[in-house]
């Protein structure tokens, strides 16, 4: 509004003086000297001259001081159709804030006797708290590691409502969705990336490190807080110190990031209380929190009913309990096998008779396989259950079970993964998905399982895969099919683009 009118002085200015000195320069044409008009044109020539001036000189002081050309520039619009299908929470479409969406939603275990949010046990304040509060305060990226059913999310997300209530929440379906939404320019200033269970964002097209950086060019505008359980975070942690050749199931491009979050960017979570907060959640009046405080597994682990869980898979008797117990075990240890995505219901309608008690196996008056699934899918105590229903009729065992699995009371306890779980899996993997199974295989001294998954990574044209399998075929000493594949791994590298290789 201000320059436009420093405009409209400038230019009456140069328009009246130029007009005046025209008819000025014309002797005895219209006016003739002293006569009124001729004063009277003088006189406004002159006003409307020293105004245009100051005006110029005052539009160019301001342009100057504030870089304002022209009407202020507004943001840009979100790009269409960018965020529907790639973030979840969607309000019409825009992020919704930190504030709006529910625990529950956001990955926060029901707890016992939970059947809404507002049934939610109240937080009880641990020790880390204020360390993390800073984290977030400082901004860029913070990780909240620990074991199964420790907290993490609750921690976390608690820690985001204390301090960035009103911040935009950006939660992606996986790590190519993330890719994408930062690809398409969307403003993220004064946002939180929330990443629950962060390995299943690392994928090869998904988060790694300089993604990051260009999700977080000012890391006190924009922030990625993630939880991801201990035994994943070990994995990368030990590939980043004795090489990643040592661990080529692991993401490669993903071990520098987690490299990075060391120190005040990683905040550990303690499976028990320590004394300071039972102390505070002696404080609490829900009869839940007092019980946690007297259980013999981890606070949070009774509140989810993780005990409990764990005795629905391992103790009772009857035809519908054993069958439950097999559809359990198959889908734990299907990612035993090292596939951590959700089967599909088909896959564990074919594996679980090999988990069932040799006297269950061959008996024709089992209930059918939807009822024993039903029975696993249960909520145990109102909180979590042995397996969580997801999109697409699929179905992922509890983490805190596939931590369980080789205590001695587990099913899977001293049980080698049957090479029909391992071949199932298989068929549902990724390249870099088989690599992992392969290691997990490799790990367990079964080379014949492991070399399956590897030459499944290397069929699809897997240059690393190439690598791996030819070295387990060289120390094998099957020399001339170790140089095949490693020479075609070498020439695969060859011709790859190089951000590709």
């Amino acid at each position: 509004m201000r320059s436009r009118w420093f405009r409209v002085l400038l230019l009456g200015g140069l328009l009246t003086v130029t007009v005046a000195g025209f008819l000025l320069s014309r002797p005895g044409w219209l006016f003739e000297d002293s006569s009124p008009v001729r004063n009277m044109l003088e006189a406004l020539s002159w006003i409307f001259g020293m105004l245009g001036v100051a005006g110029a000189g005052t539009a160019a002081t301001w342009h100057r001081l504030t870089g304002v050309n022209g009407p202020p520039e507004t943001d840009p619009p979100t790009p269409p159709d960018v965020l529907p299908g790639r973030a979840l929470h969607l309000v019409s479409g825009d992020l919704p804030t930190v504030s709006r969406v529910g625990l529950l939603p956001l990955g926060v275990k029901p707890a016992i006797d939970t059947d809404s949010e507002s049934e939610l046990p109240p937080f009880v304040p641990r020790d880390r708290d204020a360390e993390l509060d800073r984290a977030i305060a400082r901004g860029g990226m913070v990780l909240v590691h620990g074991r199964a059913a420790a907290g993490k999310s609750r921690v976390a997300l608690e820690a985001l409502r204390r301090r960035v209530p009103d911040h935009k929440l950006l939660v992606p379906n996986d790590g190519p969705a993330l890719r994408e939404i930062a690809e398409a320019g969307i403003d993220l200033t004064d946002t939180v990336i929330w990443l629950d269970d962060l390995e299943h964002f690392l994928t090869p097209d998904g988060l790694d490190l300089g993604l990051a950086h260009r999700l977080c060019p000012n890391a006190r505008s924009t922030r990625i807080v993630a939880t991801i359980r201990d035994d994943e975070l070990a994995r990368y942690d030990h590939a980043s110190i004795s090489g990643s050749h040592d661990y080529p199931d692991v993401v490669h491009s993903a071990v520098p990031l987690v490299e990075q979050l060391r120190d005040e960017h990683r905040v550990n979570l303690a499976r028990r209380l320590s004394g300071t907060e039972r102390d505070a959640a002696s404080r609490q009046t829900d009869h839940r929190i007092h019980s946690a405080l007297h259980a013999e597994e981890g606070f949070a682990e009774y509140l989810a009913a993780g005990k409990a869980m764990f005795g629905r898979w391992t103790t009772g008797d009857g035809d519908l309990y054993h069958l439950g117990q097999a559809v359990i075990s198959a889908a734990v240890d299907c990612r035993r096998a090292g596939y951590h995505r959700p089967i599909p219901a088909e896959v564990l309608e074919g594996l679980h008779a090999h988990y069932l008690a040799p006297g269950w196996r061959h008996r024709g008056d089992l209930p059918a396989f939807t009822e024993g699934l039903a029975w696993a899918c249960k909520r145990v105590l109102g909180a979590s259950s042995c397996l969580q229903p997801h999109r697409d009729g699929t179905y992922l065992a509890s983490d805190y079970l596939l931590d369980s699995a080789e205590l001695p009371a587990s099913p899977l306890h001293g049980r080698t993964t049957p090479d029909t779980t391992r071949s199932a899996v298989l068929t549902l993997s990724t390249p870099q998905e088989a690599l992992h199974i392969g290691q997990t295989a490799w790990q367990s001294d079964n080379t014949v399982a492991a070399e399956a998954a590897f030459r499944s990574a290397a069929g699809s044209g897997d240059p690393k895969a190439m690598l791996v399998l030819g070295g387990l075929l060289l120390r094998h000493g099957r020399k001339q099919d170790a140089r095949n594949w490693l020479r075609k791994a070498r020439n695969r590298d060859t011709r790859a683009p190089k951000g590709e290789q």
